[in-house]
């Protein structure tokens, strides 16, 4: 039985895919896909054309397509692997509907593929993802920005820029209470000192911005090694690379063997796992609760407390001396 949503009709998915192909459609199979939170991700098997993907929004603008298009593109033009984008609109009175069409890329994604792999076929997995997220990290910038078509001037403070993208959550999070007050508190603080917290000396590198399980795929080659097959929906910016690791270890999408490719080229200073570890954890934290409720709390209130424990040791050595 094929899966629908409410506004997305037979019709309008043969409108769609028929503009694309300039032929008429005929599916063989609907089936529904991980998506975010704002859209609807189908598998649409076409006869005679095999199967795409598309993510759609009825009666949304979602300006999001673009960029997410645009930074798609860019990540398959420098060799990473990264579906092809066939068509995207953003909705207009005309036609209420957003969509990205792209290509089905071969996989299931990392999170699920995690409870079938052995550890050497896991490891192998880690490795070739280190190589990948490398190449990201590798390609620099003079300042730190959104990637976007047409550009962004960004600038060269990472502070600022830090407090550009995450301000708004934590604002939010005071506004709405949607933490205890002592967290609050908590956090509070540990926002008003990120300038000694976050300092670092490393240059803008490009990130892709929400890196996780489900938005890896991975498959198996005729020799039964697993390799990363599809790098999906990205939030490029180039920030500090630290931010993406930390994103990384907090959703336990690497393991030690991601890190001991990784590091063979790009050294982690002490002050990473000692520090801004759990500071950069901290703020995706924030988001999580803000979009989606209170499971996030609790680890969001251990990874508070362990910030607030080593400021706490530092005041204290800084008055001792």
């Amino acid at each position: 039985m094929p899966y629908m949503e409410k506004d997305i009709s037979w019709a309008l998915l043969r409108r769609i895919v028929g503009e694309w192909l300039g032929s008429a459609v005929e599916f063989t199979g609907i089936s529904p896909l991980h998506g975010g939170s704002m859209s609807t991700t189908l598998l649409l098997c076409i006869k005679n054309h095999g199967k795409v993907v598309l993510k759609i929004a009825p009666h949304m603008v979602m300006h999001q397509y673009e960029q997410e298009a645009y930074q798609l593109n860019l990540m398959r033009d420098w060799g990473l692997p990264t579906p092809e984008v066939f068509a995207c609109k953003v909705a207009s009175l005309d036609d209420p509907n957003s969509y990205l069409l792209m290509e089905h890329l071969p996989g299931i994604s990392l999170s699920a593929a995690k409870k079938q792999l052995s550890q050497r076929q896991s490891d192998h997995v880690q490795m070739h993802l280190a190589e990948m997220v490398l190449s990201l990290h590798g390609r620099c910038n003079g300042n730190y920005k959104r990637v976007c078509d047409g550009g962004e001037e960004g600038t060269p403070d990472f502070l600022q820029f830090f407090h550009s993208l995450y301000d708004p959550i934590w604002n939010d999070i005071v506004s709405m209470k949607l933490i205890p007050a002592p967290l609050r508190r908590r956090i509070a603080c540990i926002h008003d000192s990120l300038d000694k917290l976050i300092i670092h000396t490393d240059k803008p590198r490009l990130v892709h911005g929400d890196l996780w399980g489900s938005n890896l795929l991975v498959a198996p080659d005729s020799h039964g090694r697993w390799w990363v097959t599809g790098i999906l929906d990205p939030n490029c910016r180039y920030s500090h690379v630290e931010m993406e690791l930390a994103y990384l270890e907090l959703f336990k999408t690497v393991t030690p063997a991601f890190f001991r490719v990784y590091e063979q080229a790009h050294r982690l200073p002490n002050e990473y796992r000692r520090i801004r570890r759990n500071v950069y954890m901290m703020y995706p934290l924030l988001n999580h609760v803000r979009l989606f409720g209170g499971q996030y709390v609790k680890p969001l209130a251990v990874v508070a407390e362990k910030i607030a424990r080593l400021m706490a040791a530092t005041r204290r050595r800084s008055v001792a001396a």
